[in-house]
């Protein structure tokens, strides 16, 4: 089975190339959607959270804040540093278990690690190959504004915190560019399900 990185940065859209990856029956193992479940409410990291973090990462009814806690560790590298080591650990273990299972199963010619920090978190040692979804700025800054409803430079200082651009282009196998429609987005993934052996 071969194991696909499939990473982005912010507004770049690769929730809607990993979205269409899903409709063509290929199994994703979602790190984002992980990490969720870890500070879920009820579990065992928030305390830990709270401890760094402090009661203003949290919603009166005691569940995770993400948008105070983006703009806590956004603007305090010494800060993000320490939040993303503590839930990188034990999401990149259960991406890991997930993919070990899908294995095993021996149904599947490809899946799907969905990871927008994987190359800063290390778990490209887990895949085969490795497709960057990009797009040009303005577009990424209009799409993170509308969806967030936040300022232009709060999404450009999340920006400047991620890997530059060129590194993750030259740690990539394929780039995927989604500054255009979304025919040509599909059509950019079709080829590539063609070369791995997956048909339109």
């Amino acid at each position: 089975m071969k194991i696909i990185g499939l990473t982005g940065g912010i507004g770049s859209g690769k929730s809607t190339v990993s979205s269409y990856l899903r409709k063509k029956n290929i199994p994703i193992v979602d790190a984002d959607q992980i990490s969720r479940e870890l500070t879920a409410p009820e579990s065992p990291v928030l305390s830990e959270i709270r401890i760094l973090l402090g009661e203003n990462a949290f919603h009166a009814d005691g569940s995770l804040d993400r948008q105070a806690v983006a703009d806590m560790i956004f603007s305090n590298t010494q800060l993000r540093n320490r939040y993303e080591n503590l839930i990188t650990r034990e999401t990149a273990e259960r991406c890991l278990a997930q993919l070990r299972r899908l294995a095993a199963q021996k149904k599947w010619k490809a899946a799907v690690l969905d990871a927008p920090l994987l190359f800063e978190c290390g778990m490209e040692k887990y895949t085969d190959e490795n497709w960057l979804v990009d797009a040009d700025l303005a577009t990424r800054l209009f799409r993170v504004q509308q969806r967030d409803g936040i300022s232009e430079e709060k999404v450009m200082d999340r920006i400047r915190v991620q890997m530059n651009d060129s590194e993750k282009a030259a740690r990539a196998d394929e780039i995927i560019d989604n500054s255009g429609s979304l025919e040509q987005l599909y059509a950019q993934i079709d080829r590539l399900l063609e070369r791995i052996g997956y048909e339109r």
